[in-house]
């Protein structure tokens, strides 16, 4: 369950690694929008695959809305007969997080709840007198920008009974909640300190005040209207199925999709969304900002500051990290997260004012140097 948080000497610098969760769901094939334009990015990938002997990487560059670049290199499975497909899904871990905060600011400018609605405003009703005084104000805002209180790390015990209730997501979060609210702040309220658990109860205060469930919201608030077809939570594919990438660990191998691979669903919002990589890039097009493709009645741009906005210690924004590259503009703006459960591995990084996006996935969790590396070419071949 612990996050690390490495400062690497490459190009592009900080991003964050998280534990993830699974909720198996299958996807299927999607069609990428690439114009014939678009550079085939398997030479420089298979490269970088076979020096690292990985299994599969895939990549993709978005800029001023179009795909410039795109490409996968490696097999679904180690030793299995079936290579990736540009089409396939990917686990995309904490990425995730990012999606939520959206999900929270279409809610927001809905008028369903607000950034500043507390923890006792919108679970009053479920828990009451229950909710510690260290958490009753807590904000929704706070939550998603890691300075809510909460601990990275989850008791053991809690963590079984979780476990338990892999089928029912919303009453996990629920029971993940009321755990943690009904006891005082293991963080001092306003430092940072990364966490899923906080993350889970801002999507629990969504669909509380919504009575939707989390997965519900995603799914027609933030894929819908972004024309993503193809997504789902947690480990792609349904037990037994081979026509989709897995992912993999260095203790066990090759992990096969099924509901016990990965972490309870509880975390959800922390870190469960899977999705080709066309879809994830038609995701992070909101985050360039207007003319990237994304409609433009999505988010509004005050919005959009937001969830870009950094208040606290750190540089940990609403599901982003925030940095600055020479690179990415006059102003150096970048926005930068990465994924992974120990099983996948991926990274984002986003130059708004070059209306550019690198997206990098891999099935091993242990891939954040070769990852790094794709990243980093991309970003000269982009750039220079």
């Amino acid at each position: 369950m612990s996050m690390t948080t490495a400062a690497r000497a490459t190009l592009i610098g900080l991003a964050c690694m998280t534990p993830a969760c699974v909720l198996a769901q299958d996807a299927a094939p999607a069609e990428v929008p690439v114009s014939p334009e678009s550079a085939d990015l398997h030479p420089m990938l298979e490269r970088v695959r076979a020096a690292h002997d990985l299994v599969a990487v895939g990549a993709i560059v978005l800029e001023r809305g179009e795909v410039r670049a795109i490409g996968v290199a490696g097999m679904r499975q180690k030793g299995g007969a079936s290579s990736v497909e540009p089409t396939d899904p990917w686990h995309l871990g904490s990425c995730t997080k990012a999606m939520t905060a959206t999900l929270a600011a279409r809610l927001v400018e809905r008028g369903d709840i607000s950034w500043d609605t507390t923890i006792a405003d919108a679970l009053a009703e479920d828990l009451g007198a229950e909710i510690h005084p260290g958490f009753r104000d807590v904000t929704l805002a706070q939550l998603v920008r890691n300075v809510g209180g909460c601990s990275t790390a989850v008791e053991p015990a809690l963590w079984g009974r979780l476990w338990m209730m892999r089928d029912d997501p919303e009453r996990a979060r629920r029971t993940l909640t009321e755990e943690t609210i009904t006891r005082a702040p293991p963080v001092a309220v306003g430092d940072y300190e990364y966490s899923n658990t906080g993350f889970a109860i801002a999507g629990h205060m969504l669909e509380t005040v919504t009575g939707t469930p989390w997965e519900d919201l995603m799914r027609t608030e933030v894929f819908e209207p972004l024309g993503i077809e193809h997504a789902g939570f947690g480990h792609p594919g349904a037990p037994g199925d081979t026509a989709v990438p897995w992912g993999h660990d260095a203790r066990r191998g090759a992990i096969p999709p099924g509901p016990l691979v990965d972490n309870p669903p509880a975390i959800g919002p922390a870190g469960t969304v899977h999705m080709p990589l066309a879809d994830w890039a038609r995701f992070v097009a909101v985050h360039l900002g207007p003319g990237n493709g994304a409609p433009e009645d999505f988010l509004s741009d005050e919005s959009l500051a937001t969830l870009r906005d950094v208040q606290g210690p750190g540089s940990y924004a609403a599901g982003w990290i925030v940095a600055r590259r020479p690179w990415a503009g006059p102003g150096g703006l970048v926005l930068t997260h990465s994924g992974s459960n120990n099983a996948w591995y991926c990274v984002a990084w986003l130059a708004p004012e070059r209306d550019l996006a690198i997206l990098v996935t891999c099935n091993e969790g242990d891939a954040a140097a070769p990852t790094d590396q794709i990243a980093g070419e991309l970003v000269r071949r982009m750039t220079r």
